[in-house]
């Protein structure tokens, strides 16, 4: 079976021209449309990061329906076939944190959306003309009301107490590293560059606590 992108160019789209919105699928399936094994390139088990690669797919039936409602809005829709099976490091885009330009669109939330399954859009306004005062507002804070960033997670406070580094930590800076290459092509050159050196930094934090 082929899985499938629907894709929408947004002439205008809540106050900003020229957005392009990947639609997802956000509805949890009984299995994925296509088996992991075969959707995903050396599949050795359970792993969320390249597992949610494949189900925010559509199948052509479901690209189909979204496509041909997506058709009484202003905009142009495209289906595109997936390239499966995708690498073993790829990420779908509902694991990329939300917050300042990178928006999601809650599309099967709206008055008399008629398909039997939820959809979602992700849109980045980064890549996009002339936002709103209320489309530039920066979203989610990284601090919490105090103005203080959270606390570490357990396993960095571990890795800190023990003096070495951490196979966690180590685990998390791999994930990044193959999260940056498979987002490469969504991400303007600038932004990926900052996050390639911010992935090293962390690398080296990783053998060295005090650096």
């Amino acid at each position: 079976m082929r899985l499938f992108y629907v894709d929408t160019f947004a002439p205008e789209f809540l106050g900003n021209r020229n957005v392009n919105i990947r639609w997802l699928y956000e509805d949890r399936r009984t299995a994925p449309p296509v088996p992991y094994q075969e959707a995903i390139k050396g599949y050795a088990g359970p792993d969320q990061y390249p597992e949610s690669a494949v189900d925010e797919l559509f199948t052509e039936e479901e690209a189909e329906a979204l496509r041909r409602y997506l058709d009484n809005f202003p905009g142009q829709t495209t289906i595109s076939g997936a390239a499966l099976p995708f690498p073993r490091d790829s990420m779908g885009l509902s694991m990329i944190p939300l917050g300042g330009p990178q928006r999601d669109y809650d599309l099967s939330g709206q008055d008399a959306y008629p398909l039997s399954f939820k959809v979602r859009g992700y849109y980045d306004l980064r890549n996009s003309d002339l936002p709103t005062e209320q489309e530039t507002d920066p979203g989610p804070s990284l601090f919490d009301d105090e103005g203080a960033p959270p606390p570490p997670p357990d396993w960095m406070l571990r890795r800190r107490e023990a003096g070495e580094p951490s196979a966690e930590f180590e685990a998390a800076v791999s994930q990044m590293r193959a999260a940056l290459a498979n987002c490469e092509p969504f991400l303007p050159a600038s932004v990926h560059e900052a996050l390639k050196e911010a992935a090293g930094r962390l690398a080296i934090m990783a053998r060295d606590p005090d650096a």
